[in-house]
């Protein structure tokens, strides 16, 4: 009778090796960009008045010869405001060189292509949301979002990309610290059939309203962040938060960046900022785009290429804000047989 002895370090080993020659599995790189811009369209109206709104500046000179809507103009206790209501003649001729100059804004970031997602802030409706992309037509943007809100003047955040939405545009209604502005624009997006992307558009109140408003503001935006990671790889943040630079440490450093990398935190160390208050002679990022850390859960890994983020140089014909933009790229681990 024959016996025999096997080890077990070698067994194993020669049952580790069979099954590695019938199966590599090696880790392979699989970059995914995404190039996103916002901007302030600084008062992007159409021609005609939406009821419960006080959208009387950006009408016709002609609607305005009407008795009430002089009396609704003569109501404006600011003086500069009241003129122009009184006196700006926001005919077709107008808006299509508003439309123009916001055009030329975009394109000077990403020349005709434009970027993958453009987050806009100060969009009356949806019908100039689509006017503005019929006028961005070689951009190939086939999602467009906006939701009306509770804003006074009837002014909404919108979102344009070339991605997919993944069920319908949610509109986060303003807190009650808030008070009847924006609320928080809600859009998921398919980048890729194994990676979804949530993007939300951000108009915080002015600064009419004290700090402790727009803090309670970034705390809404923290909570729905977090909430959105349940079903996105990628959740993005981006549009004005109206963040004065006296604000900025407590606000964007202290209060946002532990969760999101905050562009101009990350990179743009040279640019003095997005809006320009004459009268204090300073600069501040009242726009910005931010990534959720909880973006880079395994297997993914994301972040803003910090050499790509940017703002325009010169001040623009088409809105009192400068444009910021950045290159967001995931590294994903996917195992090839």
């Amino acid at each position: 009778m024959t016996s025999f002895k096997f080890s077990i370090p070698a067994l194993l080993y020669t049952t580790l090796a069979s099954l590695l020659f019938s199966m590599e599995i090696q880790a392979v790189s699989s970059p995914l960009t995404l190039t996103v811009m916002t901007l302030n369209a600084q008062n992007l109206f159409d021609e005609t008045h939406d009821p419960g709104k006080q959208d009387f500046t950006y009408l016709p000179l002609q609607a305005k010869q009407s008795p009430d809507l002089k009396k609704k103009c003569l109501m404006i206790k600011n003086t500069t405001y009241r003129r122009e209501c009184l006196e700006l003649n926001w005919d077709q001729k107008a808006i299509e060189e508003k439309l123009t100059h916001l055009k030329e804004a975009i394109e000077q970031a990403y020349g005709p292509k434009g970027p993958d997602v453009l987050i806009l802030t100060e969009i009356e409706n949806i019908t100039i949301l689509k006017r503005l992309n019929q006028k961005l037509e070689k951009m190939g943007y086939q999602t467009l979002a906006l939701e009306e809100g509770k804003d006074r003047r009837g002014i909404d955040n919108g979102i344009l990309t070339r991605f997919k939405a993944r069920g319908p545009a949610i509109l986060h209604p303003p807190t009650k610290m808030m008070g009847p502005s924006r609320g928080i624009l809600e859009v998921t997006l398919e980048l890729r059939k194994d990676v979804m992307a949530t993007i939300f558009a951000i108009h915080f109140p002015s600064q009419r309203s004290p700090t402790k408003v727009r803090k309670d503001a970034v705390r809404y935006l923290n909570q729905l962040g977090q909430k959105a990671l349940d079903h996105s790889q990628l959740v993005i943040a981006a549009g004005d938060f109206n963040i004065t630079g006296k604000e900025s440490g407590e606000l964007y450093r202290m209060d946002l960046s532990p969760y999101w990398q905050v562009s101009h935190l990350v990179g743009c160390h040279q640019c003095p900022g997005t809006y320009y208050y004459k009268r204090n002679k300073s600069w501040s990022f009242f726009d910005a785009i931010l990534l959720r850390n909880g973006s880079q859960k395994p297997p993914m890994s994301c972040k803003i290429i910090p050499e790509t983020i940017t703002t325009h140089k010169e001040p623009l014909r088409g809105s009192d804000h400068l444009g910021i933009w950045a290159t967001i790229q995931c590294d994903q681990k996917v195992l090839s047989h």
